[in-house]
Order: C-alpha cells, then sequence, then structure tokens
C-alpha cells in the first residue's frame, strides 16, 4: 500500500507529492514488466513476445525491470493516490523517481497541475463602472449600402442590375415590397450591431475584473487554449481556401512563433474563464435544468454525431456565462 509522506503547494498551480511504496507491492507488476519489455525486443531466435525470462532479464538488466515495474505500480496507484490526497488534476502529472533499488521501498514526487485559486476583487464594483453602453443606430445609408451591394452582385454575374420595384423584391423572399425590405434589413442590421456592442460591453467588463483578480494561470491550460486557437485560426483560413501550412510559409513563420506569439492573449482567455467560473460559484448560480435539455436536444438535431455528454456541459457552461454577465450588467 502507497504512503504520502509529504502534501505541499508548488508554483503555478501544482502540487507536489512524496510518495512511497513498498519493494513487494512494485515486484507484484514484475510479470508485467517483462511481458511489456518481451513486446518490444527484437532477439535474434526468438518471436516478439515469446523471449524466456532470463534472456529479458540478461538483456535489459534487474534495473531496467524494475523501473518498468515501478511504471507500473505508479500507474495501478495513482488514481487512489490523488483520491487520498485530494487534489483536482486538471493534466497528466509529472513523475520523479526518487528512490528505487532492490530491497528497498520505490519513492517519488508528483507535480500536478490543479484548479488555481481565483481570489475575485469587487466585481460588481467594477462591473459598474466598466458597463458602459453604447447606443446603437441603423442609418438610412447603411441600409441603401446593403442593397447596393446586392445589385453590384447582378452585375459582377454579367446581369443588367434590376429595378428596385415591389415585384422584384417579392421574388427575393418573404418581402411584402421595398418598404418591407428595408425595414427587414434595418432591423437585421440593428440586431447585428447590438450583438457587437453587448460583446465589446461584456469583454470590457470581464477584462476589467479579470485585471484587478489573482490568478495563478496553469502551463497546460494555456497550451490548452492554444490548441483551441489554432485550431479556429485553422478553420477560419480554410474558409478562405488557406491552409495553415501556406499561411506560415507566407509570413515565414512556424507554429511555434504563432503559439508563442499568443501566449500571453492565451493566457488572458484562460483567466477571464476561470474569473467567470468563480463569480457563478461565488453567486450560487447553476443551470436551468429545462433550458439545457431543450438547447441540447436542439444541438443534437443539427451535429447529432457530438457526444451528448460534450454538448450538456457546453450549453451549461454558456448558460452560467450568461447569467454571470446579466448579474454584473444588472
Amino acid at each position: 500500500m502507497f504512503k504520502i509522506t509529504s502534501n505541499k503547494k508548488g508554483e503555478n498551480s501544482t502540487v507536489e507529492l512524496s510518495v512511497s511504496i513498498p519493494e513487494e507491492d512494485v515486484l507484484k507488476h514484475r510479470a508485467h514488466a517483462l511481458e511489456h519489455l518481451g513486446e518490444h525486443a527484437e532477439i535474434p531466435g526468438f518471436r516478439k513476445g515469446h523471449v524466456p525470462e532470463n534472456i529479458l532479464v540478461s538483456k535489459f538488466g534487474e534495473q531496467a525491470v524494475l523501473e518498468e515495474a515501478a511504471e507500473h505500480a505508479i500507474e495501478e496507484n495513482y488514481a487512489d493516490i490523488v483520491m487520498e490526497s485530494k487534489v483536482r488534476p486538471i493534466a497528466h502529472p509529472k513523475i520523479i523517481i526518487t528512490k528505487i533499488a532492490k530491497g528497498n521501498p520505490l519513492e517519488f514526487n508528483l507535480v500536478i497541475e490543479v484548479m488555481p485559486e481565483v481570489t475575485l476583487p469587487d466585481y460588481k464594483k467594477i462591473a459598474s463602472k466598466a458597463d458602459k453602453k453604447e447606443k446603437v443606430e441603423v442609418t438610412d445609408k447603411e441600409v441603401d449600402d446593403v442593397i447596393s451591394q446586392f445589385t453590384k452582385h447582378y452585375a459582377k454575374e454579367g446581369e443588367e442590375a434590376p429595378e428596385l420595384t415591389d415585384e422584384f423584391v417579392k421574388t427575393l423572399g418573404d418581402f411584402q415590397d421595398v418598404t418591407d425590405l428595408k425595414t427587414k434589413i434595418k432591423d437585421n442590421l440593428f440586431k447585428e450591431k447590438e450583438m457587437q456592442a453587448t460583446s465589446k460591453r461584456r469583454s470590457n467588463i470581464i477584462g476589467s475584473i479579470t485585471k484587478e483578480a489573482k490568478v495563478d494561470v496553469p502551463a497546460s491550460l494555456i497550451e490548452r487554449e492554444l490548441d483551441q486557437m489554432i485550431h479556429e485560426f485553422t478553420y477560419e483560413l480554410s474558409r478562405m481556401g488557406q491552409t495553415l501550412e501556406n499561411y506560415t510559409t507566407h509570413a515565414k513563420k512556424t507554429e511555434e512563433d504563432i503559439r508563442n506569439e499568443w501566449r500571453e492573449k492565451a493566457a488572458n482567455r484562460v483567466a477571464q474563464e476561470l474569473v467567470l467560473q468563480k463569480i457563478a460559484e461565488a453567486e450560487k448560480l447553476e443551470p436551468n435544468k429545462e433550458e439545457v435539455e431543450k438547447e441540447v436536444n436542439h444541438m443534437l438535431e443539427h451535429y447529432p454525431n457530438t457526444p451528448k455528454e460534450r454538448v450538456v456541459s457546453f450549453v451549461e457552461d454558456m448558460q452560467l456565462k450568461q447569467q454571470v454577465f446579466k448579474l454584473l450588467e444588472e
């Protein structure tokens, strides 16, 4: 049975555990270790996986067999070690073996990244100052510009630009006349501008709060966010008929260069997410089960191959964020 001899906080949201496992518990994995080594051993006269024990020990040495057995012992005990130490890992641990020798217990350290502690400032006060609402307006010129873009499309297709009449407008869709078309264009432009203004306002609010909060962002979460940012960027490039490889070649950069340039932005995005989660926790906000189920079903109709658990997690997260922002905007 393993024994945790030390449990202390490290830097960058890590916990370092010092653990020992009795030698007899490690040696229980000797047969498994030999089997694993045998699967990859290329020894003349023997098929992989059918090499006798004495030949394997002769080739790799007892120390290599012991180290392999130690890996299996750590893997078998890891979940129980985490449970007993009451830590919440967010990535695979770093394993540092400090003592491994015949006749001695196995001793090692686990450096585990955990969810960081978030110290919130007076977020409601900060939000009240940062919540700058902009007046949203749509001019007649903007409506006319949309219609102009539409008629230019006909010219590009080699057709004569149509006269904007009630009869022509009815052929475009559910429009009664020219006035109805302009009204609906104006409504759509207004909604689009309103969404952009809301997004900008909320970004300013959470940015101001995060700036005053104390968040020690773990490296693994930053790397995960960078993966997502690269994925989003690759998708946007594909929509323009480009590839990430072509972009990096033209820009004379590597993907690693881009990740380094975006690292600070990624860290800030993660910090904002953690602050939002902490506010939701502090305010005891919970997703509305009925609304979540409704939205999940709706999304699964469009993306039937997506695992339901992922969709539920996504919808609950989005709903909590909406609740937090509504609270802050009030």
